[in-house]
C-alpha cells in the first residue's frame, strides 16, 4: 500500500451515512481481511478471486511466511487469519475457492496420487483437517471422465455447481453442502459453456452453446432447475446469439440473472419456439451494457432492466455480482479523457456516482492513501458485503478488502475529491455521444 503523496487529485471513499428518500442506511466501510506480508502472510494469490460467505468470512489464496507454501486464508477482520495447508494434505494447483457461513470449504485442485495425479472438486473446513472428494479424474492423456474446469460456484447455503465439459463432451454437476455431486445435465443438446452461478434451490444460470431447432449452434444464458432438463422444460434469458457472444453473469435467490453483455445482440423468436421452422415472431434487441433479467420459457422474449451501458464513459464490461437486494457490483473500463481509459468496480450506470474504487488514482481509505493499479472483483452476498483485490506497480503490496453495506444504483455516496477539475471532467464525459 502506498503511504506517500502522488502528483494529481485524490479519491476520498465517503463513509458518512447514506440518505435515500429520507431514509438513512448505513455507511459503506471498507476493511483489510488479508495484506502481503502481515499477520504470517506471504504474497496474496492474484490469480485466484477472493470469496464470501453470508456471515462475512472471506477466503482467498496465497503463500505464508516464512516457508512461502502455498495455502487459503480464511479472515472475519477481527480475528487473525487462518490457514488451509492443502499442500501438506496432498493437494496443489487450486482454483475457486469457496466458503459458506458454517464453514464449508470447496475448491478445484489437483490430488498427488500414483502412478498419475487426479483433478477434482474437493472440500475441506476452516481448518483443513479433513478432505473429501466430490468428483476427479484422472490427470492423463484424454481421460474418461473428463477433470473439471477450474470454475467452481457456490449459493450462500453451501449448494455447488462444477463443470466437466470438454469439447462438446461432459456434463455440469450441482451437489448440496456437504452432499454428493450429480449430473445437472443428460441432453445432448448442450456442448461447451463458461461462466456459471447457482442460487440456494439449486438453479443453476450457464452460458454455454446449444444447438437450437431455428438458429443452429448458438450460445445463450441457460437456466437449469432439475437434472436432464431439454429446451422444452429450461428457462433463458439470452438465446440464440452467437458463439462469440459470451456475456458474464451472476443469479440470485429470486431466480433473477444479471449479465454483463459486451455486444450488441439482436434475439429472433419464432411460433412455435419448437421444434423449429415456425413462422417469424418478433425480436429483441439489447446493445452492450448491464443487465438485470427475469428468466422465461425457452423460444419467448425475456422482461429485463438495463442498468448500465456505453452511451458515456463506460467502454466494457467483465465479471458482475448479484444478490437478493439487487444490489449489482460489476468491472468496467470507463474513458477518463479521449483515448485514456481505466478500470473499476461499479454499482450501476454512473460512472461517477456509482463508483466503488477505480484504477490510476490516489484513494484515501481510512485515512491512507491508495494507488490501485490493478482491481479484480471478487464476491459478493447477500449481505451486501463484497470482496476484491488489489495491488499497484509502486510498492507491489497486495490487499484482499471486504466492503461493508455496499449500496444499490444510484446511492453511492459522492465521494470527496481532491481536485474539482477531476470530477468536472468526469461529469462531462457522461454527455458525449
Amino acid at each position: 500500500m502506498q503511504m506517500g503523496t502522488r502528483a494529481g487529485c485524490a479519491l476520498v471513499l465517503g463513509f458518512t451515512s447514506i440518505i435515500t428518500n429520507g431514509i438513512t442506511s448505513q455507511a459503506m466501510t471498507f476493511e483489510q481481511i488479508g495484506h502481503d506480508f502481515v499477520g504470517g502472510l506471504g504474497f496474496i494469490n492474484g490469480n485466484v478471486r477472493a470469496a464470501i460467505a453470508e456471515n462475512g468470512d472471506v477466503i482467498f489464496a496465497g503463500t505464508s511466511t516464512p516457508t512461502g507454501a502455498a495455502m487459503l486464508f480464511v479472515g472475519d477482520g477481527v480475528n487473525p487469519l487462518s490457514t488451509i495447508n492443502y499442500v501438506a494434505a496432498g493437494y496443489d494447483n487450486i482454483a475457486a475457492p469457496q466458503i459458506d457461513a458454517a464453514g464449508n470449504v470447496a475448491f478445484v485442485g489437483t490430488r498427488n496420487a500414483a502412478p498419475n495425479d487426479f483433478r477434482g472438486v474437493y472440500r475441506t473446513d476452516t481448518t483443513g483437517s479433513s478432505y473429501s472428494t466430490v468428483f476427479e479424474a484422472e490427470s492423463t492423456f484424454d481421460p474418461n471422465p473428463k477433470p473439471p474446469q477450474s470454475r467452481l460456484a457456490m449459493s450462500g447455503n453451501g449448494t455447488i455447481v462444477f463443470s466437466n465439459v470438454v469439447n462438446g463432451t461432459g456434463t455440469i454437476w450441482r451437489a448440496p453442502a456437504g452432499g454428493p455431486a450429480s449430473a445437472l445435465l443428460s441432453d445432448g443438446t448442450f456442448y461447451n459453456n463458461q461462466a456459471f452461478d447457482v442460487n440456494d434451490s439449486g438453479t443453476a444460470a450457464v452460458q454455454m452453446e446449444y444447438t437450437d431447432p431455428n438458429n443452429g449452434l448458438s450460445r445463450g444464458i441457460l437456466v437449469f432447475d432439475t437434472t436432464g432438463e431439454n429446451l422444452y422444460s429450461i428457462e433463458t434469458t439470452v438465446e440464440r446469439v452467437s458463439v462469440g457472444v459470451q456475456p458474464k453473469l451472476a443469479i440470485n435467490n429470486l431466480g433473477q440473472v444479471a449479465f454483463a453483455l459486451n455486444n450488441d445482440i439482436t434475439i429472433n423468436y419464432f411460433d412455435p419456439p419448437l421444434p423449429g421452422g415456425g413462422a417469424p415472431a418478433g425480436s429483441q434487441m439489447l446493445t452492450k451494457g448491464i443487465y438485470i433479467a427475469t428468466p422465461s420459457a425457452f423460444g419467448t422474449p425475456f422482461t429485463y432492466t438495463q442498468i448500465a451501458d456505453t452511451t458515456g464513459a463506460f467502454e466494457s464490461f467483465n465479471e458482475i455480482r448479484f444478490n437478493d437486494n439487487g444490489t449489482v457490483v460489476f468491472e468496467a473500463t470507463f474513458e477518463v479523457s479521449p483515448g485514456n481509459t481505466e478500470f473499476g468496480l461499479f454499482t450501476g450506470g454512473d460512472p461517477v456516482n456509482d463508483l466503488l474504487v477505480r484504477t490510476g488514482v490516489n484513494t484515501v481509505i481510512n485515512g491512507q492513501n491508495n494507488f490501485f493499479s490493478i482491481i479484480r472483483l471478487g464476491d459478493l452476498n447477500h449481505q451486501d458485503q463484497l470482496t476484491f483485490q488489489t495491488s499497484d506497480f509502486n510498492t507491489t503490496d497486495q490487499i484482499v478488502w471486504r466492503v461493508n453495506n455496499v449500496p444499490e444504483p444510484g446511492t453511492v455516496p459522492l465521494f470527496l475529491m481532491g481536485a474539482a477539475g477531476f470530477l468536472s471532467r468526469k461529469r462531462s464525459l457522461l454527455t458525449k455521444g
